[in-house]
């Protein structure tokens, strides 16, 4: 039977604390750099809809999703010359539509979005290590969003892309939020190798509401302040982070690819999830057929100037590249 007793928020933050340090830890073990961790509550169990953003759950919503766009502009809540990923985000936190999935770096944030609707159903938060980020900002992630609406669309639609800290909006900031960015014309969820959640069970909802307020002035007008000044957070970010750039482009869609699911399979190991070798084969050759698709697919769309002899060759010889660098996958997984 679980502990109703009152101070019941410390013990969900030991837990959380818990998963932090273990997917710390596993990251850690074949990566020098810190992961990035972040939050998510829920205030339900949604199963297969789970950690899935708003714009994929009505499949007519990618079609107009510029049309979305243009509407905010029609009626001045978003700035025309503002940035496609600006508009995202300002979709997002009026109309609660985008193909971005909101994130907190406050697990307090996340606690108190998991207790919403208290003693109707368990809330859970999610607690991400992610091996990589970018700036919302940065000039390679709007043309990389620039290019999927406008139907270029470079992007590999399993290469999901975090977004670190926010402050496009008050609310934003308020809630030390970031994003998930998943840039596919259909929904590909996050593989579970990068989080794990904890459970808020729904007779502790009540009270963990009352002492993040009581304790941490954690509130609905909290979250959703009015505007203020930041300029000593963006100064201290300035000093103290690296800023990377990257291009658009079908080989660094590939290797992102490579990058990603040589992390994946790393983390499956260490968590003992890989004892089921044809399982493991089956996801592996499921994956470089889908990406050799897609390359057709890309060198079709965006080679047209080439003849058809040189698009056939230039598919053969990176499709030919793509089996030889899962082959590199398969002996290392087969030798560990």
């Amino acid at each position: 039977m679980e502990d109703k007793k009152s101070g019941c928020l410390p013990d969900y933050i030991a837990k959380i604390k818990e998963k932090v340090m273990e997917l710390s830890s596993r990251h850690r073990t074949f990566l020098k750099t810190e992961p990035l961790i972040a939050f998510r509550g829920e205030s339900n169990d949604y199963g297969e809809t789970k950690l899935t953003p708003s714009l994929f759950r009505d499949s007519s919503y990618v079609a107009k999703e510029s049309h979305l766009f243009e509407l905010f502009c029609d009626y001045s809540i978003v700035d025309p010359k503002a940035s496609n990923i600006e508009k995202a985000i300002e979709t997002q936190h009026y109309a609660s539509i985008s193909r971005m999935l909101d994130i907190s770096f406050d697990v307090l944030v996340a606690l108190y979005f998991a207790c919403a609707h208290p003693g109707e159903h368990d809330g859970y938060v999610y607690v991400f290590a992610f091996p990589e980020h970018y700036s919302p900002h940065s000039k390679y992630i709007e043309e990389f969003y620039t290019n999927v609406l406008d139907g270029k669309h470079i992007a590999y639609s399993r290469n999901f892309k975090v977004f670190s800290h926010s402050f496009t909006n008050d609310r934003i900031k308020a809630q030390k939020g970031g994003f998930i960015f998943f840039p596919g014309k259909e929904f590909h969820p996050i593989n579970s190798c990068y989080y794990d959640r904890v459970l808020i069970s729904k007779d502790h909802k009540k009270e963990i509401l009352r002492d993040l307020e009581t304790l941490f002035q954690v509130t609905k007008a909290t979250l959703f302040p009015e505007k203020d000044k930041i300029a000593e957070v963006i100064t201290n970010r300035f000093k103290g982070s690296t800023y990377a750039t990257k291009a658009v482009s079908l080989e660094n869609e590939i290797e992102s690819f490579f990058s990603r699911i040589d992390y994946e399979l790393k983390i499956l190991r260490l968590k003992g999830e890989t004892a089921d070798k044809k399982k493991i084969m089956r996801w592996l050759r499921k994956e470089q057929d889908d990406l050799i698709n897609y390359v057709e697919q890309q060198i079709n769309l965006h080679a047209s100037e080439s003849t058809k002899e040189e698009r056939e060759a230039t598919i053969k010889a990176m499709s030919t590249e793509i089996k030889k660098n899962f082959q590199v996958l398969l002996i290392r997984y087969k030798e560990v």
